[in-house]
């Protein structure tokens, strides 16, 4: 009974977390800023995935994110039309993207700013993405 009331009480407390969704095909990009987030954001639960397919079939569970940090450049589908294919989702449409890449041309940020997201150009510092998070997940 003790065990049973302490598993519902966890998953209680994670059903309250704000859920950060990072898309990357580089492991290690992923590893280093789930590492930064889980320091700092104890109020937030990380999700990483390696593809924007697999993003896609994510997005048919009941998982709904608060925040998706997406990166540009992938084999196969790409950050922007992942985001295509999320705008047009019910649930997910307003979930606020910050688009990243380690090409931070002028091209790039302007299609980012005419989509009305976010950018942040790898690499960047724990501050960085510490502060652009706290931007999109302040509760009012």
């Amino acid at each position: 009974m003790i065990i049973y009331l302490l598993i519902c009480k966890k998953n209680l407390v994670r059903d309250q977390l704000k859920k950060i969704l990072i898309i990357d095909d580089e492991e290690d990009f992923l590893f280093s800023v789930k590492t930064v987030l889980d320091a700092f954001k104890n109020d937030c639960e990380i999700i990483t995935i390696e593809s924007c397919e697999k993003c896609v079939e994510l997005m048919e569970t009941d998982l709904k994110p608060d925040v998706i940090i997406l990166d540009i450049a992938f084999p196969g589908m790409d950050g922007f039309s992942l985001h295509d294919k999320i705008q047009l989702h019910d649930r997910w449409k307003n979930t606020p993207i910050i688009f990243t890449t380690a090409w931070g041309d002028n091209t790039r940020r302007q299609q980012v700013n005419a989509l009305g997201c976010d950018f942040i150009e790898k690499p960047f510092t724990n501050n960085d993405i510490l502060y652009i998070l706290d931007k999109h997940l302040k509760t009012d």
